[in-house]
């Protein structure tokens, strides 16, 4: 997952929600359930064929987060910031927090792209301006 561009956008979200829960005080999800679900959800594609020719869209999809997080079972984060990290190789989604690119993997190691890549922020300040993109 963390190096896969599916994989990232369900990362991104799920540290969104972390950080959005711990600014406001208020835990209003389960993180640990979302985030267990999302990891068999991601090895059930990996070993079924099917359910991996599920996902129908591709980074050019224009509601291609939302329509990864809808997959997942993810709800969308609000505010949402997030970014997008692209080399010739490959391209991640990864939380951008104060202007930091923040690791998706709990030891801190980043990915190549998140380390040498081209960062482009994509910060929305509502659910809705995604929702209506």
């Amino acid at each position: 997952m963390y190096t896969n561009i599916y994989g990232s956008v369900v990362l991104s979200a799920l540290i969104n929600h972390i950080y959005n829960e711990a600014v406001s005080g208020e835990k209003t999800l389960n993180i640990k359930e979302l985030k267990k679900k999302a990891k068999d959800k991601w090895n059930q594609i990996l070993s079924d064929e099917k359910e991996r020719l599920k996902i129908t869209w591709d980074f050019s999809d224009k509601d291609f987060y939302k329509k990864t997080l809808e997959f997942f079972d993810i709800p969308l984060p609000s505010p949402l910031n997030i970014c997008v990290c692209m080399t010739k190789e490959n391209v991640l989604y990864a939380p951008f927090i104060a202007d930091n690119v923040i690791p998706l993997r709990e030891d801190g190691i980043m990915a190549r792209s998140m380390l040498k890549g081209k960062i482009y922020p994509v910060n929305f300040e509502n659910t809705e301006e995604l929702k209506n993109a």
